[in-house]
């Protein structure tokens, strides 16, 4: 009888320790939010979906001293989310104004017509700048800062 309790307590543990690593496995890939989702977030405090975006590129390159960039290409499912983004900060209306320092992607966010823009230079080195920009006619997000 002492053996039947102690054989019934052991499966009992083996149970509860297999839906547990079942119950924790499931709530960290729900959890889990892309990169660019936490750094768009962290960088401008904005909030976009991961559900909405139907492609992604993502780049970066850091060098031992800290310099270096990172770049995501957004495609967004629809351009009803533009609006939800455009909502939650003052955006600019492209094209971009501002100098840019040469860089990865100069050329690109330069020739940038239809759509908005944040962006913000770090005053001490203007080399150090971040940028997010919504194209309205392809549905597309940049999203890019670099410090140097």
């Amino acid at each position: 009888m002492v053996n039947h309790l102690i054989y019934d307590t052991m499966s009992n543990k083996i149970i509860f320790s297999k839906l547990l690593i079942i119950f924790i496995s499931i709530n960290i890939f729900c959890s889990f939010k892309p990169k660019y989702v936490k750094q768009i977030y962290v960088q401008f405090g904005v909030i976009i979906n991961k559900n909405t975006i139907k492609s992604n590129l993502e780049n970066e390159k850091w060098f031992p001293n800290g310099d270096g960039f990172y770049l995501s290409l957004l495609t967004l499912k629809n351009s009803s989310e533009i609006e939800k983004i455009l909502n939650q900060k003052k955006f600019v209306t492209l094209p971009i104004k501002e100098d840019l320092p040469v860089g990865e992607i100069y050329n690109k966010l330069k020739s940038l017509e239809n759509g908005y823009y944040l962006l913000e230079v770090d005053k001490e080195d203007p080399r150090d700048f971040k940028i997010l920009t919504l194209n309205t006619t392809n549905k597309e997000i940049i999203f890019y800062y670099q410090y140097y």
